[in-house]
């Protein structure tokens, strides 16, 4: 397979083999980046700090994942915290999310300027694993825009799988140098034991790794622990 022979007698390279190369080359500059990541992750303090200012792009997620995000929005406000604005992505078929989120921004941050993002889910409740890899690399493409248009300093989510696609478009910016966002990644309450599957998938990609049950900082090393967070 990896070569074959023409009438001339000249070996021609198979495409596969090509796309082999590019493939592993591919993961190996992945790899390179993940390793870089991890590195600086232990050299700045890269949480949402007391006295941030800045913008903030927090993604919304049924079955409870908004309400965590609400929950977590409102100790910001409460802080000494001043956001210039705040930038709401949201699945297109989720408009709970969307109408709950702009009441309760009314209420919590009545000053501060807000805006939506509608985007394809990256995978439906009940998807098969291997048809949401497609699902997500579309969702990723289509979600590839907003990072870079909105420059946010950091990126809020806490597992819904809309924002696989966001915190990975907001790593590889990262990578190109053409943003600084800050990949804050808050567990949901409800993990107790193990990861999300869409926090395994960011593990590796998150600035911070935030849980909310003390096992899981000592089976996972880069999750921390300071306690109830919602």
């Amino acid at each position: 397979m990896g070569a074959v022979h023409g009438d001339s007698g000249v070996v021609q390279s198979s495409p596969w083999a090509a796309v082999l190369v590019v493939f592993c080359i591919g993961l190996v500059f992945l790899r390179f980046a993940l390793l870089l990541r991890r590195i600086w992750r232990h050299r700045e303090n890269a949480s949402l700090r007391r006295n941030y200012t800045g913008s903030l792009l927090v993604v919304l997620g049924s079955g409870g994942h908004t309400a965590e995000a609400l929950e977590m929005l409102k100790h910001i406000s409460a802080s000494s915290v001043r956001l210039e604005r705040v930038v709401y992505v949201v699945a297109k078929t989720d408009s709970y999310s969307a109408s709950k989120a702009a009441n309760d921004h009314e209420e919590l941050l009545p000053n501060v300027p807000h805006k939506f993002y509608f985007v394809p889910r990256a995978r439906e409740v009940g998807q098969s694993y291997w048809t949401a890899v497609i699902s997500t690399v579309y969702a990723v493409l289509y979600s590839l825009s907003i990072v870079p248009r909105e420059n946010p300093g950091v990126l809020l989510v806490n597992g819904p799988g809309t924002c696989v696609p966001l915190a990975i478009s907001a790593f590889l910016f990262n990578f190109l140098l053409v943003t600084k966002c800050r990949i804050i990644f808050v567990e949901s309450i409800a993990r107790v034991k193990s990861l999300s599957l869409s926090g395994k998938v960011l593990y590796p990609f998150a600035d911070r790794f935030l849980v909310q049950w003390p096992i899981l900082s000592y089976r996972y090393r880069l999750c921390e622990y300071h306690g109830r967070l919602i």
